[in-house]
């Protein structure tokens, strides 16, 4: 059976000991609470794939220690992390005070444009807290990331931390890109007929000087052909953005796409007047249909 999404995420929960990082993933990942405390060793991750603005992501939650003898095992799972929830206790001062601690490692370890969110967990243990939501919040601003308050018992705010965190990352990720490819399949009508939805994500998320080039993929397969050249390159023309089939079977077209994206932002660069000063962003591929998990490889036929 294969496993279908539209994006893929990596996300950290990071803070002290005990503070609830297991049982908040426990929590989202299965719906599940186990009130006994057992002390996570190294790392533990899960799955979950949600939907976001019509968009299937799989989220991929690293669970880690906080314990100081686990953090050099620990250190290594930031790379790569699109995400890092920072969680202390609102019951504990101390796991509060340690945040940024956290902060610490995360500049130290993980890239600089990671998404971050401060959760304040045992919010339902109201008699016991001791860190205000006033005070959660007011470092949250500081530090300039989105806060929230939950209780992994009581299932508070759990499934809204992550589709928060999930939501920044979309974000950051289609506002940060230089470039943007919409890739659909010639084999495929409703990945052709996604692309202008993929075509409001952009709108919506990415910067208005973002350059995009329109690509029809898996041109080998003539026999499955159903999106013809011409109705790709009508698009194409409709939107103002160049456009090109292509095999990533066979390798055609597919050195002349990137020099075709490259060339473009190389133009559109050029005619601005502090061009020079211009940092080069990351590029995101929009895909005009789930991404498909198979045994056959991302151009099979089967």
């Amino acid at each position: 059976m294969s496993t279908e999404y539209d994006y893929l995420f990596k996300l950290l929960l990071i803070g002290d000991s005990s503070v609830g990082k297991s049982c908040l993933l426990l929590r989202f990942a299965d719906d599940a609470y186990i009130d006994s405390y057992i002390s996570t060793i190294g790392v533990d991750f899960k799955i979950r794939t949600i939907e976001l603005d019509g968009k299937t992501v799989k989220l991929q939650i690293w669970d880690t220690a906080g314990q100081e003898r686990f953090r050099t095992i620990t250190s290594s799972y930031y790379r790569g992390a699109h995400g890092i929830i920072i969680v202390y206790d609102c019951t504990e001062m101390e796991s509060f005070n340690n945040v940024k601690q956290w902060l610490s490692e995360i500049d130290r370890y993980a890239n600089d444009s990671v998404c971050k969110l401060l959760i304040g967990n045992k919010n339902d243990m109201v008699e016991s807290k001791v860190v205000s939501t006033e005070t959660g919040k007011a470092l949250a601003d500081e530090l300039g990331i989105p806060f929230l308050e939950t209780s992994a018992k009581d299932s508070i705010n759990v499934e809204q931390a992550f589709l928060t965190i999930a939501g920044e990352i979309k974000k950051r990720l289609v506002y940060a890109s230089t470039c943007l490819l919409i890739v659909y399949d010639c084999t495929e009508m409703e990945s052709f007929n996604n692309v202008k939805q993929w075509l409001s994500e952009i709108d919506r998320y990415a910067n208005d000087s973002v350059c995009k080039l329109l690509i029809g993929n898996k041109n080998d397969m003539v026999e499955s052909k159903v999106v013809s050249t011409e109705t790709g390159k009508a698009l194409a023309d409709e939107l103002g953005i160049p456009f090109l089939e292509t095999s990533a079977k066979d390798s055609i077209n597919v050195e002349q796409a990137f020099l075709t994206i490259a060339g473009e932002i190389k133009k559109r660069m050029g005619s601005q007047p502090n061009a020079n000063n211009t940092s080069a962003s990351g590029t995101v591929q929009m895909k005009g249909q789930p991404i498909l998990q198979n045994n056959g490889g991302c151009c099979s036929s089967s």
